[in-house]
């Protein structure tokens, strides 16, 4: 029943004009420049003064370039636009087939981060979002990811938890943020992919 109000319950999600905190922290990945938001015809993007422009597409700020969907980039990512709208559901098929708890799999490397209440914290490659329920509430959300669909369930996921996220599809190898902008930025792309071979 929950599953369904969170599923029928309007999504409202904030425009890029209403988190002027998280904008300042925003650079360009490229140059460094600091951005700001323009609005046209109810379509909102990031750009610098130098003219650096990055569209907001559902939501997402898009910060890839052709390049970064190369090599090793490229085909992960084509394996995840193709999975990603069942990657959780492979994950509770491979976990139930294989009699481990995912729930305290995910918690037994969550508290290593020791994220504190308050704490500003980025996942890069944050796919659909799991690791984000086992972190405290009270914690400032951001994810990047290259996966347009992978991101897209994120955000399904988000609403369904009643969690909020800043989200940004971009490559981990350019982040698009100023220093000293999270208190806690990680990485477990093995760890959440080897739920899928162990």
């Amino acid at each position: 029943m929950l599953s369904i109000w969170a599923l029928l319950r309007p999504e409202k999600q904030r425009t890029w004009a209403e988190r002027a905190e998280t904008v300042a922290s925003l650079r360009s990945p490229f140059t460094g420049d600091s951005l700001r938001v323009v609005s046209l015809e109810n379509r909102e993007a990031l750009v610098t003064n130098s003219g650096g422009r990055f569209p907001v597409r559902d939501g997402i700020p898009a910060f890839l370039k052709p390049e970064d969907l190369t090599g090793d980039n490229g085909k992960y990512n084509h394996m995840y636009q193709t999975i990603g709208g069942f990657y959780d559901d492979i994950q509770r098929v491979f976990s139930a087939l294989k009699g481990f708890d995912r729930d305290a799999y995910f918690r037994s490397y969550m508290h290593r981060l020791e994220v504190k209440h308050g704490d500003a914290v980025l996942e890069t490659s944050v796919g659909t979002g799991l690791n984000f329920k086992y972190l405290p509430r009270d914690v400032k959300l951001s994810g990047l990811d290259l996966s347009p669909e992978m991101l897209a369930n994120c955000q399904r996921n988000l609403h369904r938890w009643d969690l909020d996220a800043d989200l940004f599809l971009g490559n981990a190898e350019s982040l698009p943020f100023a220093d000293e902008t999270f208190d806690v930025v990680f990485d477990t792309p093995s760890v959440s992919a080897g739920i899928l071979f162990i």
